[in-house]
């Protein structure tokens, strides 16, 4: 029994100098980081963000976000394509006062062209069908949306 209870004893210890060990390395190696690197990375993961995941075609390839209402990503919305429209208007106006258009020649278009300047909360998105005049043809979709936070930092939370 003594010799059990030695040996559960020697490894509660081994564990905690373990654990001890692992948690003073990350301090060290994350102390290391510097801030350069770390807003480096935050431009990186903001480029990053423009990029689309897997922006679906009506007819060819399913939108993986018909359920999903916040995007680290510029997402692209199944709206519908509106008659005689020959371009489609996208505005986002955010609860902040931030408004960004821009225009593409379908109304699944990924939010790409303006996803990087589109702050962090809440947005209404309108996508409106125009003529080759200009004119207002219909509302190919809508919807209110999350943008959430890219990578920004990594010694935020250290």
């Amino acid at each position: 029994m003594i010799i059990t209870d030695k040996k559960n004893h020697q490894k509660k210890i081994y564990l905690f100098f373990l654990f001890a060990s692992g948690i003073l390395m990350f301090r060290i190696c994350s102390a290391q980081v510097n801030n350069h690197s770390t807003k480096k990375f935050g431009a990186i993961a903001l480029k990053e963000s423009v990029v689309p995941i897997h922006p679906g075609v009506p007819g060819k390839t399913p939108f993986w976000n018909m359920h999903a209402h916040q995007f680290i990503y510029a997402p692209a919305f199944n709206y519908k394509i509106i008659d005689k429209a020959t371009r489609y208007l996208y505005k986002i106006v955010s609860t902040d006062g931030f408004s960004k258009t821009f225009e593409s020649n379908v109304p699944y278009a990924p939010l790409s062209p303006v996803w990087a300047s589109v702050p962090v909360g809440y947005f209404n998105l309108v996508v409106t069908g125009l003529s080759d005049k200009g004119d207002t043809l219909g509302v190919a979709g809508s919807g209110k949306y999350y943008r959430a936070a890219h990578l920004t930092d990594l010694t935020t939370n250290l």
